[in-house]
């Protein structure tokens, strides 16, 4: 038996029934969570590759899945990243009922999960194009709402990962036609280019950003934070899976500088636009931009330690993330017009704290899980002695300053009475600030852990 093959008929189902409890949005995210987080157990735990013995039977589940000639593979590489993309996906349905959004969003947030997957999975390189525009069409679908129908920043999210699938499928080309060696130092600086190329436009670098801006006001902003960490995580995956399979990538220094630059591009954009908006939700998604700037700048300094420290900010940004976003949703409300409007005096003191703290989180400040990462990072970049080391501390500085510029706008109406209501609402919320509390103060709780994500890569951690 073939365990992609489990893993995709267990996802399959898990759709299904979603489907089948769509209008009551608590059933449905509960089931979407549970079966997402059974899929991810399945995947950390259960022996593939090597016999194992249930009630006296032995089984062996084969690591590939042959389709159409072409196969999907959960092997030691692939099986960890894989895991990642589930569980992520378990911790932010469960409380998605509270967000609102389309009813639909439980069961199209597991395709989508699903279809990242396979596209880590995929064999040969080529054939994961497929499945990156499959994931960009499902994001389209999660982003659009009946409130919402002609949703601006769906249509640019599909053009620029239409972009991205045909560069991707030309670097593949390059690399199986090309005859890339040591000694073909031209060709590899244009695959390198290429690759490069292709990558900022997933990862969201500056232009390409633009379909998030779009959509920060037109998309509910719980299930924008599950496109982007979604699309970011696997990005990211990939990214680190091209340096560890190719040497002649990794060992071309114009590969980290166009990393680092990209990274120095998303945060002078980020923190720059977000200075001036006046609109939290467009704030948030420069934010977002800004924190993805940190972990290029970590992956660009080419060392295992960067790598760590840019899987470790990715973990951090889920819950930092999700728990921002969940408390704007609360904050908002729909217009007669159509698109959702934000006021920051309105909603629950809890989620105006939720939509504070995380961001406090996203831009590192002290005693909230982004801190460890960022500072980290910081450390590394100014032994370096490089320009990047004073931007990065700049634009470091200059994030914390907006966002404490925030947290008095959202609190300047000062406290109302009954914030501590208990109800699920709030319970949810609270345990989403003392979880982002918690990384912060204990980061050992999760960064030796997604570390092991990327164990499979020998050449990049060995």
């Amino acid at each position: 038996m073939s365990a992609p093959l489990v893993l995709f008929s267990f996802s399959m189902l898990t759709v299904v029934l979603t489907l089948a409890f769509r209008n009551d949005t608590r059933a449905a995210s509960t089931l979407a969570s549970v079966g997402t987080l059974i899929s991810a157990l399945f995947i950390f735990f259960v022996p593939i590759d090597q016999a194992a013995e249930i009630f006296g039977n032995t089984f062996r589940l084969e690591p590939d899945w042959r389709l159409l000639g072409r196969a999907l593979v959960l092997d030691q590489v692939t099986q960890p990243m894989v895991g990642f993309l589930y569980l992520s996906a378990s911790f932010l349905l469960l409380p998605a009922w509270l967000a609102g959004g389309s009813r639909y969003i439980p069961a199209l947030a597991v395709v989508m999960s699903t279809a990242a997957g396979a596209a880590l999975m995929a064999r040969p390189f080529l054939y994961a194009a497929i499945f990156i525009e499959f994931t960009a069409i499902v994001a389209g679908l999660i982003l659009v709402t009946r409130k919402t129908p002609r949703n601006l920043g769906a249509l640019r999210l599909l053009t620029l990962y239409t972009l991205g699938m045909l560069i991707i499928l030309i670097t593949g080309w390059l690399l199986d036609q090309g005859g890339i060696t040591s000694a073909t130092t031209g060709m590899i600086n244009r695959a390198t280019m290429i690759m490069i190329f292709g990558i900022a436009v997933l990862i969201l670098v500056p232009p390409f950003h633009i379909w998030l801006i779009n959509a920060s006001t037109e998309a509910n902003p719980y299930a924008l934070s599950f496109v982007v960490i979604t699309l970011q995580s696997s990005a990211l995956f990939f990214l680190l899976r091209f340096l560890d399979v190719y040497p002649w990538l990794r060992e071309n220094q114009l590969t980290f500088q166009s990393i680092r630059a990209g990274g120095m591009v998303c945060l002078i954009v980020g923190v720059l636009f977000a200075a001036g908006q006046r609109d939290l939700r467009k704030v948030l998604a420069y934010m977002i931009v800004a924190d993805i700037g940190f972990a290029l700048l970590s992956t660009g300094v080419g060392t295992s330690a960067g790598y760590q420290l840019a899987l470790g900010m990715t973990a951090s940004r889920i819950v930092s993330l999700g728990v921002l976003s969940l408390g704007l949703s609360l904050l908002i409300e729909p217009s007669p017009a159509g698109p959702i409007v934000y006021d920051s005096s309105a909603g629950s003191v809890m989620a105006r704290l939720a939509v504070f703290v995380g961001m406090l989180s996203i831009s590192g400040f002290p005693l909230t899980a982004g801190f460890p990462g960022r500072w980290s990072l910081m450390t590394v970049l100014m032994d370096s002695g490089s320009i990047n080391a004073y931007l990065g501390f700049v634009t470091y500085l200059s994030l914390s300053v907006v966002t404490l510029w925030w947290g008095y706008k959202l609190f300047r109406g000062g406290i109302r009475g009954g914030w501590m209501q208990v109800s699920l609402e709030n319970s949810f919320l609270l345990l989403g600030v003392a979880v982002i509390f918690l990384l912060g103060l204990f980061p050992q709780l999760t960064y030796p852990w997604i570390v092991e994500l990327v164990s499979g890569l020998t050449r990049l951690f060995g």
